[in-house]
């Protein structure tokens, strides 16, 4: 009976419903000791053509940059570093939405950026990150017009692939990749089957021990 009762909550507790749409596939389920501990986390909007929003706590990063300091959610400055590569395709578009979700602020979700054109990708990577540690990096994106198939993003980390599917305007988009370890952690975006408008609006890093 006691097996019974522990299954029905585990269930209840499994099936909370989230608050935004997410893809979290459970073969990448992060794996941690029984009472993991927070460390820190950096927030990341990314912008391109001169458009520096700015917002407390959060890190701004255009392209072409190369180890680049990252300032945590507490306003401290880290270790970890941030490289973006230069690409002439890299534009920005959005208007305010006013809308966010959880951790990721109404700003941070204003404006997406994107690569042009069929099979264009664009690899972002984290490093000066602790072996030690373990790492939760999730990734949004809001576009305000009605998507179309053109949008549909595919982000890839260590050979696992998730999808933004930027289906409903408006709407933030999320993917979680959990369990990740090393001292760099890279992602890339790309555009899903033949869609020509790969696009991200936020990243966040977070940092726990296992």
């Amino acid at each position: 009976m006691k097996k019974l009762i522990f299954l029905f909550f585990a269930f209840i507790s499994l099936s909370a419903s989230a608050q935004y749409v997410i893809n979290r596939p459970i073969a990448n389920k992060i794996v941690y000791g029984s009472n993991p501990v927070f460390v820190q986390s950096a927030k990341i909007m990314f912008t391109a053509d001169g458009d520096f929003r700015t917002e407390t706590n959060w890190n701004t990063i255009d392209q072409n940059i190369t180890n680049a300091s990252l300032t945590n959610s507490a306003g401290t400055l880290t270790a970890w570093k941030i490289t973006v590569p230069s690409s002439n395709d890299w534009d920005i578009d959005g208007y305010p939405s006013n809308v966010g979700s959880g951790d990721f602020s109404v700003m941070a979700l204003s404006k997406v950026v994107y690569n042009y054109g069929s099979g264009t990708s664009k690899t972002i990577t984290f490093s000066s990150l602790n072996a030690a540690k373990v790492y939760k990096l999730r990734i949004a994106a809001l576009y305000y017009d009605d998507p179309t198939g053109d949008d549909k993003t595919n982000i890839t980390v260590n050979g696992v692939t998730k999808q933004l599917l930027m289906a409903v305007a408006n709407t933030p988009y999320i993917v979680e990749f959990d369990g990740l370890t090393g001292t760099t952690i890279s992602f890339t975006v790309s555009g899903a089957g033949s869609a020509i408008y790969p696009m991200i609006s936020a990243a966040i890093l977070e940092e726990y021990t296992p």
